[in-house]
């Protein structure tokens, strides 16, 4: 998929604030509410355990996984489309009209670059909702636990 077909399937909803302040907007199928979704044909690793910040009982999760370069190519132009996006949309997401490089000082991409290490993509893991079969796992039993020094997945 190119960056010109996310448009005609995707859109972007109005700007949600969590409880921390922390701001942003879903991304949906175009012309309705429901979630679109990215998927990989390759397997993703995590890169750390799972956690919270100084949040050990958190029952939502960030979790970290490391790209493949066709991955972090697909990622990047699903960026580069949602940044495209949100300077043409910014009077809507933003609430007043922005120059382009004021949104670009704001966007966060999804796709983490480093000169030392592979790139990577960090996603929310709700654990109240891991199952055996989550996220494609075929585990004997859902993770009761994390342990230190590896993901329990």
């Amino acid at each position: 998929m190119t960056p010109a077909d996310y448009g005609e399937w995707l859109q972007i909803g109005s700007i949600v604030t969590n409880a921390k302040g922390g701001k942003s907007a879903p991304i949906t199928e175009h012309g309705n509410t429901k979630p679109a979704y990215w998927k990989s044909q390759e397997a993703m690793h995590a890169v750390l355990e799972p956690g919270a910040y100084n949040e050990p009982n958190a029952t939502r999760v960030n979790l970290m996984l490391r790209l493949t370069e066709e991955q972090e190519k697909s990622l990047q132009e699903l960026d580069n489309w949602c940044l495209d996006y949100a300077i043409q949309n910014a009077e809507r997401l933003f609430g007043k009209p922005l120059p382009p490089e004021q949104v670009r000082a704001r966007y966060v991409p999804c796709v983490k670059t480093s000169d030392m290490y592979p790139s990577t993509i960090r996603v929310k893991m709700n654990l109240q909702d891991l199952g055996p079969r989550a996220f494609g796992l075929r585990l004997a039993s859902a993770p009761r636990r994390r342990r230190s020094g590896g993901a329990a997945l």
